[in-house]
């Protein structure tokens, strides 16, 4: 159970630090913009598992992966849409926006990703 969470965690943080760091300054605002776009890692580290769960299920459960598998896809669109919208809101000076919006695709996305490894 414990390496259920431990590895997804690992690859997360290991894919903000890389983005953050290489060949790029490390500043606040990077930081910032770095923050708001980790929903969309999240969103797309837990459609993977939605996929290698589709790949390896039997018959039934590889059509329920199969429908899982394209919400996911539609729900990763909507990190990346929410994503935009918090960067622009942020850009505009309108933090508390870029808050709330970013902490509404942080929960989409952690729910996805627990029910992605709830079904692996």
């Amino acid at each position: 159970m414990a390496t259920e969470i431990i590895l997804p965690g690992i690859l997360l943080v290991l894919a903000f630090f890389l983005k953050l760091s290489i060949d790029r300054e490390v500043d606040i605002p990077s930081s910032i913009y770095a923050m708001l776009e980790l929903p969309v890692d999240v969103a797309f580290l837990a459609t993977s598992f939605i996929a290698a769960f589709t790949i390896s299920a039997t018959q039934p459960d590889s059509e329920k992966g199969f429908v899982y598998f394209i919400c996911y896809v539609l729900l990763a669109g909507l990190a990346i849409f929410l994503w935009r919208k918090s960067s622009r809101q942020f850009d505009a000076g309108n933090h508390g926006s870029a808050i709330g919006i970013s902490v509404i695709n942080y929960l989409i996305c952690s729910a996805c990703l627990v029910r992605a490894i709830q079904l692996v």
